[in-house]
Order: structure tokens, then C-alpha cells, then sequence
């Protein structure tokens, strides 16, 4: 098993969870091969290592996983409070239809919008939405998402209606 789960890692090196199911195996091994104190040790190591170090196919960086993912969840959430600030902003004077694509649902979670009428905050445009927006009952403002991307390729709304009001997110490193 653990020779097979090799084979492939090293066919297709980019896919480490061929390793995956070699760990059990390799765990058995190592028990039946090392001292029970030194494999204490390694099972201790195992289990706060997410902690204090990260291996990838690029680097081995003495930040775990935990606080990388704590350090760009703070940054996303600094993101959505700035973005709904500026949707505050400009949802004051006329009504808009914001496509915030897959922000959508951490704004409506974050921000104050329940009674808020002269906005939506939307994932993608509805029918509905486009009406309005075309007949030009709201403005279009969206931001640079996946979701806006496929928007604008299948209908090209954002681009020829839309109003690009907040930068893109991005992690810093």
C-alpha cells in the first residue's frame, strides 16, 4: 500500500493527497520499528504540528496552518467591513443593486441591511435584477469576484452596466 501511494506521488507530485492513506501504514510501522517513547513523541509532534509548521511543495514555514488561516480570515473580515462601509455610503442616496458574488453571504451575515430598502445585496443578478437595472430603477455596482466574472461572460451586465465601487481582496502575506 505504502509503495503503491509512493508510485503515485511521485507520477503526479503535485497531488500529495496520494500520501494520504499511506499514513495509517506508515504509523503501524513505526510502532512496530521504534521505541514507545520516541513514538509518544512523534504522535505528540503529529498532533501540534498544524500549529507551528507547514510544509508545502514550495516551502517549510514555522507558522502553522491554524494561524495562517487565522491571519487570512482577520484580512477577509477587515475586507467585508470596509466593502460594507462603502456600500453604506453609496446606498444613501440612490437605490443600488450590489453583486458582491461570494461575499455575498458574510455582507447580509456582517452588515444591517434588513431594513435598508434601497439596496440588494446580491450573489447573482435575477431576472428581476437585470429588469430593473436596465430600465435603470437601480444602479449596478458590483466588485471583481469569480462570481461577477462568469456574470459578465455570460450576460456582460457588470461591463455595460455596472459600476466597479471597491478594489479586489487580497491576501497579505
Amino acid at each position: 500500500m505504502i509503495v503503491s501511494n509512493l508510485i503515485f506521488f511521485i507520477k503526479y507530485p503535485l497531488e500529495a493527497g496520494y500520501l494520504i492513506p499511506s499514513i495509517p501504514f506508515v504509523l503501524i510501522l513505526l510502532q512496530k520499528i521504534v521505541h514507545q517513547k520516541l513514538m509518544n513523541i512523534v504522535l505528540y509532534g503529529l498532533l501540534i504540528s498544524p500549529f507551528f509548521i507547514h510544509i508545502n511543495t514550495k516551502k517549510v514555514d514555522f507558522k502553522g496552518m491554524v494561524f495562517v488561516n487565522e491571519i487570512y480570515e482577520n484580512q477577509e473580515l477587515e475586507y467585508c467591513n470596509n466593502l460594507i462601509k462603502k456600500i453604506e455610503i453609496l446606498s444613501k442616496d440612490t437605490p443600488g443593486i450590489f453583486h458582491i458574488g461570494n461575499f455575498s453571504e458574510q455582507i447580509l451575515l456582517m452588515g444591517n441591511f434588513e431594513n435598508n430598502n434601497k439596496l440588494e445585496i446580491v450573489k447573482n443578478l435575477s431576472r428581476k435584477n437585470k429588469e430593473a437595472i436596465v430600465n435603470k430603477k437601480y444602479v449596478l455596482y458590483y466588485i471583481n469576484t469569480v462570481d461577477g466574472k462568469i456574470e459578465n461572460d455570460k450576460t456582460h451586465m457588470l461591463e455595460q452596466h455596472g459600476k466597479l465601487f471597491y478594489k479586489n481582496f487580497e491576501l497579505v502575506k
